[in-house]
């Protein structure tokens, strides 16, 4: 198990010795006289743990402790005394370090504690992907589909489809309570923090787009009638081309689309421009939204990692734009939702061009 170590301390003979001894355990080492010296390899270069003296010259320890918490958080430290002081001791705790040894150092000891450490960072860092990726997982393949499936059971027990027997209103008031259940649970498990830019497909080329935006306005057709809506695509996208999964892409704007139903006034439609070709700019604009709708799609202007600890206050419109935003943002795409008066504008930037 390699780790890179920072060697923090003022006497040349203990640098040498430590950094002599962890070298022969399999460490990467550097060393530096003081805090000061410490901080400015901090900047040029990451450790996973830095040793480091309490009483030294320019900056002592635990000042720059205090720092290195506050700018490295990912670096553990691990502090040297030539006394056993323990209300010191405490004080480096409570700043951050992890542990704390007293002068003259027992190498074996120190080799020991830092493998624990290293073991200890390598598990955290194991759980924080395996949190990241349920996260993910139910985000992007559990509820967007949720959101669309209560929606619609909302629409069937309404009769907006058509005439519901009794047996059938029974069957779907069944549905919906497990729809919510599931969904309650689904939002409770999820924490916003571990939501950052979804992982793009493997193998993304640059693929024609005109046939896209149709098929995705053919998949929400229910939502469409549902509300009522006319829907304008245009034609023009022939040759324009985007650098992303299709059916990710394809996907993302079903999500759009859905979601400005959800908020749709009464007699309202959805136009939509295109511009590009790198980037391609689509903008889907809804010319009537209640204002509660508009309420609900405000939530969406950000990112799902700045709505707080919990997606629970999140409308089902907001969250299929949150969702809609992390497939492009794979690609290095961009949503943006923009209100004026009664109409909504959803904003699509998608390059045109593979990333290198």
């Amino acid at each position: 198990m390699v780790g890179r170590v920072l060697i923090v301390d003022d006497e040349d003979t203990l640098r040498l010795t430590i950094k002599t001894r962890l070298a022969s355990a399999g460490f990467e080492t550097e060393s530096a006289v003081d805090g000061e010296e410490a901080l400015e390899k901090l900047k040029g270069a990451s450790f996973d743990v830095v040793l480091l003296d309490i009483n030294m010259p320019r900056m002592d320890g635990i000042t720059a402790l205090g720092v290195i918490a506050d700018l490295y958080p990912n670096t553990d430290v691990i502090m040297l005394t030539g006394f056993a002081d323990f209300s010191t001791a405490i004080e480096c705790l409570k700043k951050g370090a992890k542990d704390y040894l007293v002068k003259p150092i027992d190498t074996t000891e120190l080799i020991t504690r830092l493998r624990s450490l290293l073991r200890a960072r390598t598990s955290e860092a194991a759980l924080a992907d395996i949190r990241r990726d349920h996260a993910a997982f139910l985000t992007d393949q559990v509820l967007a589909s949720l959101v669309r499936l209560s929606d619609l059971v909302e629409g069937l027990s309404g009769e907006e489809f058509g005439k519901v027997s009794k047996e059938q209103r029974g069957a779907l008031a069944a549905m919906k309570n497990d729809l919510t259940a599931v969904f309650e649970s689904v939002t409770s498990a999820i924490d916003p923090a571990h939501l950052g830019t979804a992982v793009p497909a493997s193998g993304a080329k640059s693929v024609p787009f005109d046939k896209l935006l149709p098929s995705a306005v053919d998949a929400v057709h229910p939502f469409v009638k549902r509300a009522g809506l006319k829907v304008d695509v245009p034609s023009g996208s022939k040759g324009a081309k985007i650098a992303a999964d299709a059916g990710q892409v394809q996907r993302a704007f079903e999500g759009i689309l859905a979601a400005l139903t959800m908020v749709a006034g009464k007699g309202a439609s959805i136009s939509v421009e295109e511009s590009g070709p790198d980037p391609l700019i689509v903008t889907l604009k809804l010319d009537k939204s209640s204002e509660a709708g508009r309420k609900a799609l405000g939530q969406a202007t950000g990112r799902f990692a700045d709505v707080g600890t919990s997606l629970k206050g999140l409308s089902g419109a907001a969250i299929l734009i949150q969702i809609a935003r992390r497939g492009l943002e794979a690609y290095g795409g961009t949503v943006s939702v923009t209100t004026s008066h009664s109409a909504v504008s959803v904003e699509c930037r998608i390059p045109g061009k593979t990333r290198s």
